[in-house]
Parts: structure tokens; C-alpha cells; sequence
């Protein structure tokens, strides 16, 4: 691109711009700082490295670019020779790749998450429906517990009174039978 604006059209066509290879002036002494503002901020790609080159690094000095805008890499014209140059855009192709890769491997994990969290929510779901099953058949048990144990009590008091019913007239037979 020849200007920040003609940039601005290229990167909005093509977000997926790996390494910007980007001049401090161009149609404005800072054009390419607003540019570096357009990209992480209005269209929000902090993905894609930018190396930031000058002529004249006494009007954008380092140390001042680098703190205020996200750049990743400061050159002066005169120090970028064909073999800086390589080993910059190397460099920044390696970060890019990584990011990219923490970004769809963060992706991936926040699906994982959300996947688990559903299923946890799913098994806490089940448990609590065991656990209301589970009270429910312990309230029934109880009550058939306490239903038996009073069956067995009415039972032992009729057999006691059967019992003495029944000893009172033999009595008497085993007395007169003895006599």
C-alpha cells in the first residue's frame, strides 16, 4: 500500500495480514502511527505483527513509539539491510504463527470447558435427582419400618392375651386333672 488509508482498504479486505512492514511517514509525518492505532484499536487485530521502519528515527524516537503504541518491532532505514530485514519478518512470522496457534489452542480450551461445565452441570443434575430418589425410599422405609415394628408389637400384646386366655381354663383342667 502506498498511504495508510490504501493500508486501512487492504487490511479491512484481508484481516488475515500476517506481518505489516510499516512506515512512520506517509502521507502525514505520522500517519503510520495512526495506522498502528486503526488496526489495534478500530478493527481490534492484535494478532498481526507490525515492524515499524523510519528515516528519521529522531521524529518517531524508539523508546517513545514502542511505549505508546503496540508495535513489535522498531527499525531505522539505515540499520535494515536485506539480512536484518529477513531475520525481522522471520521473527515476527514465528510470533504470529504462535499467537495464532495460543489463540485457537485458548479457543479449543474454552470449548473443553464449556463442554465439561455442561456436563457437570448434567451429572450434578442426575446426582441431585439419585439423591432426592434416595430420600424419597428412605422416607418410605422408615415408614414401613415403624408400620412393622408396630405390627409386631400388636401382635406380641394379642399373643400375650391369647396366651393367658387361653392358661386360665387350663389351669383349672390341669388342677381338677391332678386332683
Amino acid at each position: 500500500a502506498h498511504s495508510a488509508a490504501e493500508a486501512a482498504a487492504v487490511l479491512a479486505l484481508t484481516p488475515e495480514v500476517q506481518v505489516i512492514l510499516l512506515d512512520v511517514v506517509m502521507e502525514t509525518p505520522d500517519a503510520g502511527l495512526d495506522l498502528v492505532r486503526h488496526v489495534r484499536e478500530t478493527m481490534g487485530n492484535r494478532q498481526v505483527r507490525i515492524i515499524l521502519r523510519t528515516g528519521q528515527p529522531g521524529d518517531a524516537p524508539e523508546r517513545e513509539v514502542m511505549l505508546a503504541h503496540d508495535i513489535n518491532d522498531y527499525r531505522s532505514k539505515a540499520e535494515l539491510t536485506a539480512q536484518r530485514l529477513f531475520t525481522a519478518l522471520v521473527a515476527a512470522l514465528r510470533a504470529w504463527r504462535d499467537i495464532t496457534t495460543i489463540a485457537a489452542l485458548n479457543d479449543e480450551l474454552a470449548g473443553l470447558n464449556a463442554s465439561l461445565e455442561q456436563r457437570i452441570a448434567e451429572r450434578t443434575r442426575q446426582l441431585e435427582e439419585s439423591a432426592e430418589s434416595l430420600a424419597r425410599s428412605m422416607v418410605r422405609a422408615e415408614t414401613a419400618l415403624l408400620r412393622e415394628t408396630e405390627a409386631k408389637r400388636q401382635l406380641r400384646q394379642f399373643l400375650a392375651m391369647v396366651s393367658h386366655e387361653f392358661r386360665t381354663p387350663l389351669a383349672i383342667i390341669d388342677s381338677a386333672a391332678q386332683m
